[in-house]
């Protein structure tokens, strides 16, 4: 089964709350500008700091790949 990876999570959410020395504040994950979309997009979510993320050994990412590849044989990212 296929599962689609997610980019990020609610920022008011139990995630951020768990996770939050791990995030950059005042940040959001989105996408550039496009034809589609010339302003850009703002998803809301917080983006991990990735110095943190180093030092913690990329953990919670390989949690998150582990937790999608539990469930199912390919993760779409």
């Amino acid at each position: 089964m296929l599962h689609d990876l997610a980019v990020g999570f609610d920022g008011t959410g139990a995630d951020s709350w768990l996770l939050q020395d791990m995030l950059s504040p005042g940040m959001s994950i989105g996408a550039p500008p496009d034809l589609l979309s010339p302003n850009g997009q703002d998803w809301g979510f917080p983006p991990f700091n990735p110095v943190k993320l180093e030092r913690a050994g990329f953990a919670p990412f390989a949690e998150t790949i582990r937790a999608n590849m539990a469930q199912g044989g390919a993760i779409r990212i």
